[in-house]
Order: structure tokens, then C-alpha cells, then sequence
């Protein structure tokens, strides 16, 4: 467990207000939380009319483009101005999570970079790290933060920070839901957060294309092995035929959690040659973030993920990775 203090609060906030260029950046591929993060900040910047972008190496997903601020993302180069003096980086471990590594390294002079995160296997990469590892999400800390420092909330900034609580939590139905998160998501919902929105947008909008591509990938399910992990496959192939692409077939680890298994496991081929790992439990006393460690990712006990070079090949005796 890691404490933020208030003044690390206050020191984020004195920077926030006095930088002339800022850059918050969402990690590769991005989920609920990082987007959710950036979009409350967006929301409090926007009232101080500060000059700010937010960027994501990767497209955002659709089923979250209804989120208020997310027209302020962008992927263009034009995001890394020679006169940028504030990053914030959200919910990354790393700066190669967050896909901008080779980017920051090329600026000269540095910006002071504040990194926020709830994981525990952050490398502490930022000039202020305000981390907190029990928080149910990052969306969690920026909420202290307004909260801490009252700083006025309104029903978009809200629906911002609700969504990164209720993703990363599973709508309060993972081990990662505390009395903290439930009572930060009740006061936002006080504060006019679009709960129905969220719902909607986030878990119910599976189509029938979606859907028959996880049909495809329970048929290769498998708990045949000694770790007692459910295990099952989406290749490039499989997606090529439902008309998807990698970053459309997520959620799958996420349904997986409720089998009677130790943990679940999703490999996923990418487009780049890579393989992705998604990994999630409900078993007390396992820690699926170690295995993804193990593979160069991270996350959280619970849930964790990885990317390793690689390609899924179907065998005479089974699939392998080569």
C-alpha cells in the first residue's frame, strides 16, 4: 500500500496551473481508466482554459468516444511541441507501457513529467510519482485529488472518473472493488455522473460479430494443464474472419474471470507479430501479476498482462507459440 499525501496533490496542482504546454498521455491500447483519467484532467484544464492535449499512441477504442473531452485525444506528432515543460502520464507501470518512451527521450529540454498510477509494479519513472497500489483505479486517485484539494466537480468530469471505476472494477464485481471506490462512485453519482451511459457504452454493446468471435475462442478453451489456468486463443486468422481487428475483441478475460479456475488466460495475436496476454483471477492466493512480470508486462495481482514477440501455430498435438 502506498499513501499520497496532500502535498504531492498540491505540488500536481501548482504544476498543473502554471504550465504553459501540457501533454497528458493514455497507454497504449487504451482501457476505461487511462482514458477516463485524462478526460476528468481535460475537463479541469478546459475551465482554465490551459493549452493541453491528450495523446494515445493507439486509435481509442469506440465504445469509448462517448466519454466528454475524448475529441481532445490525438495520435499526431504535432502533440510533442518543442515547448512542452508538463507530461502526465496515466496509468502506466513504464513509459513503454504507455508506448512514448522513444518520444520523451527525444526532447530536449525535458518537461517535468508527473507519472499516476495505481500498479504495483511501477518503475517510479516520473519527477513526481503519485502512486497509490490499493486504489481500485487511477480514475480512484484523480478523484482524491479533486476531492482532497475541492476542487468543484460537474456531471462531465463525473462520468469521467465513474468510468474508470466501474471498467476496472468490472462494475463492482472484482477484487478490486473496496468500500473506498463504492463510496467515491456514490458521491459522483451525486455530482451528476451518467451511470446509464457508462453501462451502456461499456457492457452492453457487444454485437453478434463480437460475440461469435469469443464463440470461436471458447471452442479452444482449455484447463488441461498442471497450473490449473483456463487458456484459450484469438489468432489473426480468427479475427480476419469476423471483419475485426485486435483492439475490437477485448473483454473476453474480463467473462472468462467467472470460470471455476485458478486464473484465465487470453493470448491474442496482434497485427505488429506480437502476442498479447490478458490475465485475470479470483482466487485469493494467486497473484497472476507475477506470471505476467515473469513475461515483461505487470498490472495488478487480479489482473495483469503482457506482450511477448511470438505467433500462435496449431500443431498435431495441440497449439504452440513460436
Amino acid at each position: 500500500m502506498t499513501e499520497i499525501s496532500i502535498d504531492e496533490f498540491r505540488q500536481f496542482k501548482d504544476r498543473l496551473d502554471k504550465a504553459k504546454k501540457i501533454l497528458l498521455i493514455v497507454h497504449e491500447k487504451p482501457d476505461g481508466d487511462t482514458l477516463g483519467s485524462a478526460c476528468a484532467l481535460a475537463g479541469y484544464l478546459k475551465k482554465r482554459e490551459a493549452d493541453f492535449k491528450i495523446f494515445s499512441i493507439s486509435p481509442i477504442p469506440a465504445d469509448f468516444e462517448f466519454l466528454p473531452f475524448s475529441d481532445c485525444v490525438t495520435g499526431g506528432q504535432s502533440a510533442w511541441d518543442e515547448n512542452l515543460d508538463l507530461i502526465v502520464v496515466l496509468d502506466s507501470s513504464n513509459l513503454k507501457y504507455a508506448g512514448v518512451e522513444g518520444n520523451i527521450s527525444g526532447l530536449n529540454p525535458k518537461p517535468f513529467i508527473v507519472n499516476i498510477d495505481h500498479h504495483a509494479s511501477n518503475s517510479m519513472f516520473g519527477d513526481l510519482n503519485i502512486l497509490k497500489t490499493d486504489a481500485a483505479s487511477t480514475t480512484e486517485i484523480i478523484y482524491s485529488f479533486f476531492r482532497d484539494l475541492h476542487i468543484p466537480l460537474d456531471a462531465d468530469i463525473a462520468t469521467c472518473l465513474l468510468n474508470g471505476m466501474m471498467t476496472d472494477t468490472m462494475t463492482f464485481n472484482n477484487a478490486a472493488t473496496t468500500a473506498s471506490v463504492i463510496e467515491a462512485s456514490a458521491r459522483l453519482l451525486a455530482h451528476g455522473a451518467k451511470f446509464r451511459d457508462i453501462s451502456r457504452h461499456i457492457f452492453f454493446n457487444k454485437n453478434l460479430t463480437v460475440l461469435k468471435l469469443w464463440g470461436k475462442a471458447l471452442s479452444k478453451l482449455s484447463a488441461n494443464n498442471p497450473w490449473g489456468v483456463a487458456i484459450t486463443l484469438v489468432t489473426q486468422e480468427d479475427l480476419k474472419a469476423a471483419g475485426l481487428t485486435e483492439n475490437e475483441s477485448t473483454g473476453l478475460s474480463n467473462f472468462l474471470n467467472s470460470l471455476d479456475a485458478r486464473a484465465v488466460m487470453v493470448l491474442t495475436e496482434q497485427s505488429d507479430g506480437t502476442l498479447k496476454g490478458s490475465l485475470r483471477t479470483t482466487r485469493e492466493n494467486v497473484n497472476v501479476m507475477s506470471l505476467a512480470k515473469f513475461f515483461g508486462g505487470g498490472g495488478h495481482k487480479k489482473a495483469a498482462g503482457f506482450t511477448i514477440k511470438g505467433k500462435i501455430e496449431k500443431t498435431a498435438d495441440g497449439f504452440k507459440i513460436i
